[in-house]
């Protein structure tokens, strides 16, 4: 029995984040929720309103376990509110930024929010 891993794919409506969402979508045992500003994306795929610059509208759609997948860029924005509602959750964070400054400031947004002792990789 494969236990169910719920991936939301923050930027579904972006060319990436549909990409992401089609290859999550052929992994066995993985549900895909899509997520942007818009709530519009890609056909099949269940879609959200989140924006990622707003923890609590990406905090609702949480749950402990879950995996994150931000494709939502440029990478110039305030990342600690969507990294601190993942942590707050227990949801797993992964993005796709090419950016070292990006990444850098999340690495800092997750020590400062506990992810370690949370138990979520970030």
């Amino acid at each position: 029995m494969t236990s169910q891993v719920r991936v939301l794919v923050l930027g579904a409506g972006g060319e990436l984040g549909a990409r992401v969402c089609r290859l999550v979508a052929q992994v066995e045992g993985a549900e895909v929720l899509g997520a942007s500003r818009s709530a519009r994306g890609l056909a099949g795929v269940p879609m959200q309103r989140a924006d990622v610059t707003d923890g609590s509208s990406v905090a609702r759609l949480l749950a402990a376990g879950d995996l994150v997948v931000n494709c939502v860029g440029p990478f110039h924005y305030d990342q600690t509110p969507l990294v601190a509602a993942c942590i707050a959750a227990r949801a797993h964070y992964c993005d796709l930024a090419d950016d070292v400054a990006f990444a850098e400031r999340v690495r800092e947004a997750a020590v400062a929010h506990g992810a370690r002792a949370a138990g979520v990789f970030v």
